[in-house]
């Protein structure tokens, strides 16, 4: 069976809706793999009729088609598409679900895939392959967020199954963007969002308060506390037991939540047997994180302005990828904190290792080992990817020596005993305790260029 349908106003594209072509279902519509000018995409149709009956929600779809992404992590609608019979959907990027897993899969630790042998189903393990790379998924997806608000926009319905994660590496795709709309919309809003996830006044007061950037960033710090932490943020004694309806939503999620970690009401905590990966992981965080997760969820509950914005997410996520460090002797990868830096030098709480420590002037740490980035976004750059340099190093009688190289684009100062010396982009220098480096990085934000400046002192 084919189903013919116009792309963009202008070419036709046919569409063969045959089971063997769907790529997946649901209550909104169905997707097809289509090949359109070369290209393998997706076509999402829509088929329920709340969607098909709401103008606003099609023009909406239509301008989003004339919008460029606001991030590469977003699998963009890209061509809006119609029937000319009130059917419509649009064109968008295919996912290859061999590298990316969804986040749902990763939380409940297993997914479902065809054996390409048999061409049978069966379920296999998933987990994230470090904690490092857990800090690049959830950086990625504030980040993501962050430049979706910065247009003015929301996602509306972020949840467990709005994002796929690369489990090797911490690249993420969001999804299902054909949501997104304007900041408060009400024209053209279908989903108010998915309970558990959707912030405390949508729940209470649905219809008075519409999806927003504050009600993205209460659902931003929940999927960040079940990447890190392995439960929700709300789940703990008083929910335990109880039957969750539409009834009882407002009860255990609303204006009356209470988080698992409030810090006066211990209600409800986890539930020792019951809750092992939050009772966990919680004690393991900074408290710079900690504070982040308990401001939204105390706090940002009945004050949406008080939800931590992404800069703050990605400000305290930075410092911990700064941080991180993975002994040579093979130990669990590790965080730099005051109590594991004794006299200006990381030590490793298996072997004793010692390392040398890089503090910026942000506050920032970075441990001093053969290969460790240096990020731009430690002296202010939003980029959360971009790179000044790296921890190099050589062997001399039997010792290391390290040194900075200047992988960024932009020449540092280095002043150590009175002496100041300009290192070039491309260059090295050995690291010598007291050493003051001056760091430059420029950065193109939007059509303006900016240069951001920061220190750093090895002790």
């Amino acid at each position: 069976m084919t189903f013919e349908v116009t792309v963009d106003g202008n070419d036709r594209l046919t569409v063969d809706d045959s089971r063997e072509n769907m790529l997946g279902g649901g209550g909104q519509g169905e997707v097809y793999r289509v090949e359109y000018k070369g290209r393998q995409l997706a076509l999402k149709w829509y088929t329920a009729r709340a969607i098909l009956e709401n103008d606003g929600f099609r023009e909406n779809l239509r301008g989003n088609t004339r919008r460029e992404s606001p991030d590469k992590c977003f699998v963009w609608p890209q061509h809006f598409v119609e029937d000319g019979k009130g059917g419509y959907g649009y064109l968008m990027d295919v996912i290859d679900t061999d590298r990316y897993t969804l986040f749902s899969n990763i939380y409940n630790g297993r997914k479902r895939v065809r054996n390409r042998q048999t061409g049978r189903k069966e379920t296999v393990e998933v987990r994230m392959s470090s904690f490092g790379t857990e800090l690049n998924a959830a950086i990625n997806l504030a980040n993501a967020f962050r430049s979706l608000h910065r247009q003015g926009l929301a996602y509306q319905d972020l949840n467990d199954g709005g994002f796929y994660i690369d489990t090797e590496t911490g690249d993420l795709l969001v999804c299902d963007c054909d949501n997104i709309a304007p900041s408060g919309a009400r024209d053209c809003s279908i989903v108010l969002g998915t309970y558990g996830y959707m912030a405390p006044e949508l729940v209470d007061e649905p219809g008075r308060f519409m999806p927003n950037m504050d009600t993205d960033k209460h659902s931003l710090a929940v999927l960040l506390f079940m990447l890190f932490i392995g439960g929700k943020p709300f789940d703990g004694k008083l929910l335990s037991g109880e039957m969750v309806d539409v009834s009882t939503q407002s009860r255990f999620y609303g204006r009356n939540a209470v988080f698992v970690y409030h810090p006066s009401d211990k209600s409800n905590r986890p539930i020792a047997g019951h809750h092992v990966n939050v009772i966990e992981q919680w004690p393991e965080f900074p408290p710079a994180i900690q504070k982040l997760f308990t401001s939204c969820f105390v706090d940002g509950v009945t004050m949406p302005t008080r939800r931590p914005t992404e800069n703050k997410w990605i400000q305290a996520l930075n410092s911990m990828r700064a941080g991180l460090i993975t002994c040579a002797c093979g130990t669990v990868e590790d965080v730099l904190t005051d109590s594991n830096i004794k006299g200006g030098k990381y030590v490793c709480p298996r072997c004793k290792s010692k390392y040398g420590v890089l503090s910026m002037s942000n506050g920032d740490r970075y441990p001093l080992k053969r290969g460790k980035a240096v990020y731009a976004a430690s002296i202010g750059a939003t980029s959360v990817d971009a790179v000044m340099g790296y921890v190099v190093g050589k062997e001399s009688n039997g010792r290391i020596m390290l040194g900075l190289r200047n992988d960024g684009n932009m020449d540092w100062t280095v002043s150590n005993d009175g002496r100041t010396h300009t290192i070039n982009q491309g260059n090295g220098f050995p690291l010598d305790p007291g050493m003051i480096i001056e760091f430059g990085y420029k950065e193109k934000v939007g059509q303006d260029d900016f240069v951001r400046k920061g220190k750093g002192m090895v002790e």
